[in-house]
């Protein structure tokens, strides 16, 4: 069983109460969070998204709380982060 089974349901205003600054919605069966801000297309900072799509809201959660970690990184933490993701996209 998964950790965010764990938790009991998971609701849309649940999600919307925790993660504010995300406008989160269904639309055509996939549920969306979107952010405003510039999106940064390379680099450590990249890893900061600002939209996020997933088919079901437990999934919405756990990338909202992916998000949030990152998010809260300070420069130096976040480029590691980076550069393990890059190690590991490479054969």
């Amino acid at each position: 069983m998964s950790d965010m089974a764990s938790v009991g349901t998971i609701e849309v205003g649940m999600l919307r109460e925790t993660f504010p600054e995300w406008c989160i919605f269904c639309a055509s069966g996939t549920w969306w969070a979107t952010r405003g801000g510039l999106q940064v297309w390379t680099g450590p900072r990249s890893l900061l998204v600002r939209v996020i799509s997933t088919s079901d809201l437990t999934a919405l959660a756990e990338r909202l709380c992916l998000q949030e970690w990152l998010d809260g990184l300070d420069e130096e933490a976040l480029a590691a982060v980076y550069r393990g993701a890059q190690m590991g996209t490479r054969h």
